[in-house]
């Protein structure tokens, strides 16, 4: 085959522009190359093969800029989609004569694994398997191809999975992949669309940024030190599925010891009892280092959080925002990345199930070794910070133990017969479900609040008490009424 360049040199080719043979002339988004007709299609359903494979599109190209870019140059090693009216040089290429035409090329076979099926691949150091998808599509499209193939778009957890998909991604021909991050819910709060917890972060250097506020999904550049950057969720890039094969991870449940007649299973003086934990929050201004070493004269650990329900019931037991302080000061819990930076671990060394980062958190804020991780009061998230500041305080967990009683327990301290329920604040809260109590239209729960337990329908008049009743209400599956209502002025 033989390829001349017009009016350039092989070394001026890298700094100036010129034309190849794709287009999509014929029809938008559908590429094809002038010399054979081959199609390069950019949108396309998931089983659809392709007639080519490989592209070297520029960093978010195409990108059709106002509707009239249909042909393509070579620009900077990499394509990108141009009017096609712009005077350009151009590359032209032909068989050469009498030389026989070489073997068809042979596809790669298609990769198998016995734990993950056709067309995946296994990562021998986990219970992962994985798809490496040069197709180019938006960031929607590429999670519902991972969907419809039983997986989500990758999500990455630790150096060794980084590692892995770097190692297996050089040879793609894609300049950027999708990845499963996305702070579409909360700008700032990134999440990974399979649910998975945030604990591993490998952002490139001031990033994430928004640009132009409409960057919300992940991905990172192939040949850039394979670190993630935010990128606007329409753009089509590759894209990387991931999926479990293995048994799913589970916390097991201390053994329930056994309670002698005259006493429960509580937590003692100083500690609020929440599921089959105690936690104390212990206001006192210290530094992460000094309140895990008093935590654990305690007999607990910086507390561990592993669902929003716990998270409820923290942020409902914090103080009030302190005045004075940036976002009002924060509490310690256990979370930090002391040991591997940028990986996050919990002090007791059970497994991270649930994070809820602060807007652009972790940040690592001015190099600053920010290793340890606060509740913000105001905020309600999660920061890092430098493990040697002071916080207001920190959160403290125990299991339950084996308490004597001399009298009520003191769960329901304050609230007596016949509510049995939580104290909270001023008030006595109790819920009442199919298990205790037939289910009420919003009128009859408020007249047997009333009558029968001296009361209202509760009132939540701030985001603590919210907090507070989530903690019990979201570990069930049924509804509760609460006392709003605009029967009087609809709409009020």
């Amino acid at each position: 085959m033989c390829v001349v360049m017009i009016n350039s040199t092989p070394d001026r080719i890298r700094a100036e522009e010129y034309w190849i043979g794709l287009n999509d002339k014929a029809r938008n988004r559908k590429f094809i190359w002038a010399q054979s007709g081959l199609q390069l299609i950019i949108i396309f359903h998931i089983h659809k093969s392709f007639q080519t494979r490989f592209r070297k599109w520029c960093p978010r190209e195409p990108n059709e800029r106002g509707g009239q870019e249909n042909c393509i140059e070579y620009k900077n090693r990499c394509w990108n989609d141009q009017g096609c009216s712009s005077s350009r040089k151009f590359v032209c290429q032909k068989p050469p004569k009498s030389i026989p035409l070489g073997p068809p090329i042979t596809t790669t076979p298609m990769p198998f694994s016995l734990h993950c099926g056709v067309g995946w691949e296994e990562d021998p150091s986990s219970k992962y398997c994985y798809q490496f998808r040069d197709d180019q599509m938006s960031w929607n499209d590429a999670r519902l191809a991972c969907r419809r193939m039983g997986g989500d778009l990758a999500s990455i957890h630790d150096r060794e999975t980084q590692v892995y998909i770097n190692t297996r991604s050089a040879t793609m021909n894609s300049v950027a992949l999708w990845l499963g991050g996305t702070d579409r819910s909360r700008e700032g709060g990134w999440t990974w669309s399979d649910r998975t917890p945030f604990n591993y972060v490998n952002w490139s250097p001031r990033q994430p940024d928004d640009y132009r506020h409409n960057e919300d999904c992940m991905g990172y550049y192939v040949q850039r030190g394979h670190t993630w950057n935010d990128f606007p969720c329409n753009y089509r890039n590759g894209f990387i599925c991931k999926k479990y094969w293995g048994p799913r991870t589970t916390i097991k449940p201390r053994p329930t010891p056994r309670v002698p007649a005259g006493q429960f299973l509580g937590c003692q003086f100083g500690w609020k009892k929440h599921g089959n934990t105690c936690w104390a929050f212990i206001r006192k201004n210290m530094t992460a280092t000094a309140a895990r070493t008093e935590c654990q004269q305690r007999g607990g650990y910086l507390a561990t959080v592993n669902s929003q329900d716990e998270q409820n019931f923290i942020q409902a037991n914090l103080p009030r925002a302190m005045k004075g302080l940036f976002l009002g000061g924060s509490y310690w819990i256990g979370l930090s990345d002391r040991i591997v930076e940028n990986y996050f671990v919990w002090d007791d060394g059970t497994p991270v199930l649930y994070t809820n980062w602060n807007s652009k958190e972790p940040n690592n804020w001015r190099k600053l070794n920010e290793d340890c991780v606060s509740v913000w009061l105001q905020g309600r998230g999660w920061n890092d910070a430098p493990c040697n500041t002071l916080a207001q305080g920190y959160v403290c967990r125990k299991g339950v133990q084996v308490v004597a009683t001399t009298g009520q327990n003191p769960l329901f301290q304050g609230c007596t017969h016949p509510w049995r329920g939580y104290g909270y604040g001023a008030s006595c809260y109790a819920l009442l479900d199919q298990n205790n109590a037939q289910r009420l239209t919003w009128q009859a729960a408020q007249a047997s609040c009333q009558s029968k337990y001296k009361g209202q329908l509760a009132t939540v008049n701030d985001r603590y008490v919210q907090s507070f009743l989530a903690s019990y209400i979201d570990t069930r599956t049924d509804v509760f009424w609460i006392g709003l209502t605009d029967k009087s002025t609809p709409g009020t």
